[in-house]
């Protein structure tokens, strides 16, 4: 019994956070995602990576991935084993007009030289009525250097959507300001990059102690970001955008 109002208490607390706050989660914009997609449809994953998110389509819905590379790469992508279906630039895909349904770039734009030329790219290929979901980090750390180039913000990303022609259906927050705060403070022994014994010693006494705070923050993050109304510093932002039926 006490499992199933411990349960009720978290489910309460998602609902207050996904709902009333309005933040996004990733597994419930993963669903969403495949929703969409259906049975019957075709998703491009832009920057598919490992191309995790076959896995989550219907087992009849038809899934291209696109990436820059194929198998094992060094530098900004040690030890991923990447898998696309097609190896090209996005800026410049090999796809007819009007063949998805549903189009993903998840942690992709920020890595993305000259969005604009995308998005129209991403507009050619959408059938009308098509989806876009675009997921993104704000407050994040520097990844897969050096072709890590932009930061956006609701407003930078309804401009991109909007002067593309997109219609901007959703805009929500990942993580509050407490998710955010978590995250860097894990962060605190892998920042302390000096060596020898003044290092030791700072990350045996200040940096560990910060990732047991940030350990503890992070097991609340839903009970402590239902108090973030401001949104103002958040992990990253889950945005669906459709191309209008003419």
């Amino acid at each position: 019994m006490q499992g199933v109002r411990l349960f009720d208490v978290r489910e309460r607390l998602e609902k207050i956070y996904l709902d009333d706050r309005r933040f996004g989660s990733g597994r419930k914009f993963s669903e969403r995602l495949a929703a969409t997609v259906g049975a019957e449809g075709i998703l491009l994953d832009i920057g598919c990576g490992e191309a995790t998110l076959r896995a989550q389509l219907d087992p009849r819905a038809r899934y291209v991935g696109v990436d820059r590379y194929l198998g094992e790469k060094s530098g900004e992508y040690s030890g991923w084993d990447m898998r696309p279906s097609v190896v090209a630039d996005a800026h410049c895909l090999p796809f007819k007009d009007d063949t998805f349904t549903v189009v993903a770039m998840m942690h992709v734009l920020e890595h993305i030289s000259e969005p604009h030329v995308v998005f129209q790219e991403v507009w050619r290929l959408l059938i009308p009525g098509g989806h876009l979901f675009v997921d993104v980090p704000f407050l994040y750390q520097l990844h897969h250097q050096p072709n890590d180039y932009f930061r956006y913000t609701p407003y930078s990303l309804r401009h991109l959507a909007e002067s593309s022609g997109f219609e901007v259906q959703e805009i929500l927050p990942s993580g509050g300001y407490f998710r955010f705060i978590a995250y860097a403070l894990r962060r605190a022994p892998s920042s302390v990059s000096t060596r020898g014994v003044y290092g030791l010693i700072i990350r045996a006494f200040i940096g560990w102690p910060l990732a047991a705070i940030g350990a503890v923050l992070g097991s609340a993050q839903y009970l402590l970001d239902i108090c973030d109304n401001n949104q103002e510093m958040v992990c990253g932002y889950h945005v669906i955008m459709r191309k209008p039926v003419k």
